[in-house]
Parts: structure tokens; C-alpha cells; sequence
């Protein structure tokens, strides 16, 4: 199973030491809960099975997970729960 993490700037280093067995998608954004689903769209990423964004989002995803036909899901909201 490929599972990506999305994240910002300044969580970034936290995310990828904490994700293991996952790719890890920084955006330009520096706090990761202010994600948006535009933001993820542009960023479109192929091949995963499992897209998790920041647990502290509370924007809707479920169009940007059809369009990328991946299932999008919460993960924890603090980077040191994702092991």
C-alpha cells in the first residue's frame, strides 16, 4: 500500500521522521492545517492508495478524492502520532 503524507513548511522535518513507510508531500503552505483541497489538486499526486492530510483540517476533501480517485483521510492532528 502507498500512502502519502501532506504537510507544510514547518512541520516538514517532524513529518518525514515520523511517516515511516510514507511519502511525504510538503506544500507552500507553512502551517499544515491551513491545507486546502485547491492546494492538494494543484498538487495532484498520483500512485497512492491512501492520501493522509493533517488531523486539524476541517475542509472537505471528498471532490478532490474523486477527481484523483485516492482515498483522502484525517491523520493524527500532532506529525509525532503518524508511526
Amino acid at each position: 500500500m502507498r500512502i502519502l503524507a501532506v504537510t507544510g513548511h514547518l512541520a516538514e522535518d517532524l513529518v518525514k521522521e515520523s511517516a515511516i513507510g510514507a511519502d511525504v508531500l510538503v506544500l507552500d503552505v507553512d502551517v499544515a492545517s491551513f491545507i486546502t483541497p485547491q492546494m492538494l489538486r494543484a498538487a495532484a499526486p498520483q500512485g497512492y492508495d491512501l492520501i493522509l492530510i493533517p488531523g486539524a483540517i476541517t475542509s472537505d476533501f471528498s471532490q478532490v478524492e474523486k477527481e484523483l480517485n485516492t482515498k483522502i483521510r484525517l491523520g493524527p492532528k500532532h506529525a509525532v502520532d503518524l508511526g
